[in-house]
Parts: structure tokens; C-alpha cells; sequence
């Protein structure tokens, strides 16, 4: 069986100023926690720090290890992470250690991978599967992850509320349990990200309003997006036009921010390609590696 070994770290971390520095530390953190209740059917192993700011996991499948890294870029914001994917064997296994216990091929190629990512500063999330289909994800990936990096800090922080509210996921888990979970979590990560240092932030204030709204059901809301249900129809692949419709007005309803200015920020940064964009790499991946 193969499987997929994830490495990510924070670029430049020692040149940022303490407080900012202890303040993405702290995100990460609650990202992580966050992250690997959101996904955790497709990880085999959860992804922990594992030296300094680098991160590391092990997931069963290609496709979900892809959406992890994707929202945890987003969580993190543009520009501050780059990572390694490798696709290979589980050879040394401790199964009651974490990831960092863990060895093989897949750990191998994945710090192969991010090694290439550090070394050709051109794509930010690098591909190793021992084949060149790994060059081919890495391109189709960087289109959803590109557009990510060309928006404002107002337009990425539209995103992230996006999907903290209407995640990708590959399938929901069906559970009341994991729900209440999910959502304990994503209140928690709500409050770390409005507490983002002042000088480091230009944003619309979206992140603080919901983390700090008194409205009863903004820490209820979840309407997940499942795309293996949607991708895998008897029918042609077509663009989401009604992913995120309505989208706006319900953040407004929750923040109490403006839906027509929220409108406007959704359409400037993309948001809906960008997402059609990381759907259409999940379509590619589990057509060619399944789950």
C-alpha cells in the first residue's frame, strides 16, 4: 500500500520579529489541532511539529493530503509556508508514535520533495512520487495555490472564513461526535486568528467579527463541501457556479458585515475559481490514484 508523507515548514522563520514569530507558533498549533479532527479520515498519522517550525503527518491518500497542506496555507496566509508531498511505502513503523517515529519511502520523497521547493523557489508545494506525474501535480496544484498568494490580505481573509464555513473535504464524516469536535476546534482557531498582532494585518475585520459575534448560531454553522460525492457523478466535470452561493449573506448574517461589500471581495479575489481550481486537481488525483 502507499501512502503519503507530508512536510511543511514555516520560510524564513527566524527573520520574523519575536512577537510575530511566537504569534504564527501559536497558529500553527491550533491549525494543527484544527486540521487533524477536519480530516482525519484520510490520516494515518497525525501531523505534528517535528523540529523547530517544521511540521510532518502521514496520510492515507493523495487527494487529502492535498486539501490539508491547501488549508493550512490558507490558515497560515500567503507567502509563509512551503511543503513536500511523497507518495511511497510505509516501511519503519512504531504504531503507537507519532509521525515523527515513522520511515520509508514516502518520508523520503517527501523530504526530497521540500527540498526542491526550498532549492527552485518557484512552486511552494512540491510533488515526489518517483515518476514524473510528480512534476505534472506540481503545476496543476501551484493554479489553486497561486491564486492564493496574488490576493490582498482582505481578499485571503474572505477565503480562509470561506472555508472555515464551507470546507473541501474529500467526504464528511457522518458523525454528530466529529462535528461537535470540528466545531470546538474551529471556535478556538477562530479566537488565534483574531488575536493576529495589529501591525501585521491589513483586513476587513471578518476573522474578529465572527470570532467575537454574539449571534446563537455562528459557531453552528457548517455546510461542508463533499467532492468525492460531487466529482465522481456519471457526468462531465463542470465549474461549481453554485459552490458558494449564498455564501455572502450568510457571513454577513453572522459578522454583521455588509453582503454587498463581502460580494465584492469574493469576486476581486477569486475565491470561487480558486476553489474550482483546487477541485479540479482533487478530480485529477483520485482519477489517477483513487483513495
Amino acid at each position: 500500500m502507499q501512502y503519503v508523507a507530508f512536510i511543511a515548514d514555516i520560510k524564513r522563520s527566524r527573520k520574523y520579529q519575536t512577537d510575530k514569530r511566537a504569534y504564527l507558533q501559536v497558529l500553527m498549533e491550533d491549525s494543527l489541532a484544527f486540521l487533524n479532527v477536519l480530516f482525519r479520515g484520510g490520516i494515518a498519522k497525525n501531523v505534528v511539529f517535528s523540529a523547530g517550525d517544521e511540521v510532518q503527518g502521514l496520510f492515507y491518500d493523495l487527494p487529502t493530503a492535498y486539501l490539508y497542506y491547501r488549508s493550512l496555507d490558507l490558515l497560515m496566509g500567503p507567502h509563509v509556508l512551503r511543503g513536500g508531498l511523497g507518495v511511497g511505502a510505509w516501511d519503519v513503523r512504531v504504531e503507537s508514535g507519532t509521525s515523527t517515529s515513522q520511515d520509508g519511502e514516502a518520508y523520503h520523497r517527501a523530504r526530497s520533495a521540500i527540498y526542491d521547493a526550498d532549492k527552485n523557489k518557484r512552486f511552494d508545494l512540491v510533488f515526489c512520487l518517483g515518476e514524473n506525474y510528480g512534476d505534472f501535480l506540481t503545476t496543476l496544484a501551484d493554479h489553486s495555490l497561486g491564486i492564493a498568494k496574488m490576493r490582498t490580505m482582505a481578499q485571503n481573509e474572505i477565503a480562509l472564513a470561506i472555508e472555515l464555513f464551507y470546507p473541501l473535504l474529500i467526504a464528511a464524516r457522518d458523525s454528530a461526535a466529529y462535528k461537535e469536535e470540528v466545531l470546538y476546534c474551529r471556535r478556538r482557531l477562530l479566537g488565534t486568528l483574531a488575536q493576529n498582532p495589529a501591525r501585521y494585518r491589513k483586513r476587513a475585520g471578518l476573522i474578529e467579527k465572527l470570532a467575537g459575534s454574539n449571534v446563537s448560531d455562528v459557531h453552528d454553522y457548517w455546510e461542508p463541501l463533499e467532492l468525492e460525492r460531487s466529482l465522481m457523478r456519471k457526468e462531465p466535470f463542470h465549474i461549481y457556479q453554485g459552490d458558494i452561493v449564498g455564501a455572502s449573506y450568510a457571513l454577513a448574517g453572522l459578522s454583521g458585515m455588509a453582503r454587498q461589500g463581502l460580494d465584492r471581495v469574493l469576486v476581486q479575489g477569486r475565491i470561487a475559481q480558486e476553489r474550482n481550481a483546487a477541485a479540479f486537481f482533487i478530480y485529477c488525483a483520485l482519477q489517477r490514484f483513487g483513495r
